[in-house]
């Protein structure tokens, strides 16, 4: 077995699926679960430092801004693998894209794309350096992925993108082993020169302007004869899209975060609610909050007067009366909002909302309070869906100019924001987390 281990990660490209987050930075320098992508993608090949004398990575960018921001953040990181970077400054694909990275290819080499995760075990290369190996898991809706054929020996027949008829379920994780990464470049030469793009059996083939890599791979099944196996794993991730990285948040914030949670809920103040999985970072100010679950927040953030679940905030963000869910801040994001209802965001760096109320309210009879000297001291109970719920527990309040706000706990372990508008005398009822499901 060779000594020497190649991986390549393509992070060319513009990052389209990922703006505004993407308009000053490449993808992989986005933030999930207090780290960044390109941080977790390389905490997964750590293994293998373990298991050859020398490993290299080369990192495919798009411009020499890219690859600036990329080479500041590993000297920040200080990180100590020995690194190459290339340039892709024409975006005609990933075929194209490896193509570039040929002269450091005449060994053993990893191909895995910077924006999906996969859960797995490495080792299997160590036990099979000989074979090709493409890792990946089963899916409900294959006519959605790139899917592999599967010949009866375990070996794959073909790749085919989004099959239209059922081939099987097997959706690659787009990270891929080769005993020789020269035989990949040969392939790539041949699927240039024969003008595929992305699938030779459709009609509409030429109509693709970029080269992808499983035309490539079925060129080495096909004439090459070479041996593809499958390595199944339970998951893959995808950090390349908002809705999906709020997904992978919760991945990662439960595979690695899990010792941390204590630590993270011991800095809490009496007036702070900590919903675990979370990560907090440094120098974080929480007042009168409720945070979680799956909630990542960076570096030097205030969050006041908030409730904020399955959302990544980034560093020096500042929140003032929110309640978030669903959402994708990055770092010096500032949002003020004196609404009440549960909003959904995706704001880029140095983005600034003040959100003023929409006027929305509802009968003041759904909520019924304990009152003495004003109005609205404690609610009691609530009507929800034609149903009077009994309160079990506030679990904090605050007050605005605009009136009293409240999250409660009912006794079936729904939770409630109720707000008292005094200049309406109606109440504001959003259900938060309903845990009866």
């Amino acid at each position: 077995m060779s000594h020497r281990l190649v991986i390549v990660l393509p992070m060319a490209g513009w990052g389209t699926r990922m703006r505004p987050h993407t308009w000053n930075k490449p993808k992989a320098l986005c933030r999930v679960a207090g780290k960044t992508v390109l941080d977790y993608v390389l905490r997964q090949f750590e293994p293998l430092h373990e298991l050859f004398e020398e490993i290299e990575y080369i990192f495919i960018l798009s411009s020499e801004e890219h690859q600036a921001q990329i080479e500041e953040h590993i000297q920040k990181r200080q990180y100590q693998q020995r690194i190459h970077y290339v340039q892709q400054t024409v975006m005609n694909g990933q075929s194209p894209a490896i193509k570039l990275a040929e002269r450091f290819l005449d060994g053993p080499m990893i191909l895995a794309f910077a924006d999906t995760l996969v859960e797995t075990d490495f080792s299997v290369i160590q036990r099979q350096p000989t074979t090709a190996l493409a890792w990946g898991v089963r899916v409900n809706e294959p006519e959605h992925y790139g899917i592999a054929e599967i010949d009866e020996d375990g070996t794959i027949k073909r790749l085919k993108e989004k099959p239209k008829k059922y081939i099987g379920n097997l959706a690659m994780a787009g990270t891929y082993y080769f005993p020789n990464g020269l035989q990949l470049i040969s392939a790539i030469d041949r699927q240039m020169a024969r003008g595929i793009h992305k699938d030779e059996e459709d009609p509409k083939d030429g109509d693709t302007r970029e080269f992808y890599i499983v035309p490539t791979i079925n060129i080495l099944i096909r004439e090459d004869n070479l041996p593809l196996r499958v390595v199944e794993t339970p998951a893959m991730y995808d950090a390349g899209r908002p809705a999906a990285i709020i997904e992978t948040n919760l991945y990662l914030l439960r595979r690695y975060w899990k010792r941390q949670q204590g630590q993270f809920l011991t800095r809490a103040a009496e007036d702070v609610i900590i919903e675990p999985p979370v990560f907090i970072g440094e120098n974080v100010t929480l007042k009168n909050a409720i945070i979680g679950p799956n909630v990542s927040i960076g570096d030097n953030v205030v969050i006041d007067n908030a409730e904020i679940s399955h959302s990544i905030i980034g560093e020096g963000c500042q929140i003032n009366r929110l309640r978030m869910k669903n959402s994708l801040l990055g770092d010096r994001v500032q949002i003020v909002d004196t609404r009440l209802s549960v909003k959904q965001f995706n704001l880029g760096d140095d983005a600034q909302s003040v959100l003023e109320h929409s006027g929305d309210r509802l009968p003041k009879n759904m909520v019924e309070c304990h009152s003495s000297a004003t109005y609205a001291e404690r609610p009691v109970s609530v009507v929800w869906s034609g149903e009077r719920l009994q309160i079990d527990a506030i679990m904090s309040r605050w007050r605005t100019q605009s009136g009293r706000g409240f999250r409660v706990r009912t006794v079936d372990t729904r939770q409630f924001t109720l707000f008292y508008d005094e200049a309406t005398d109606q109440w504001q009822v959003d259900l938060f987390a309903d845990r009866t499901r």
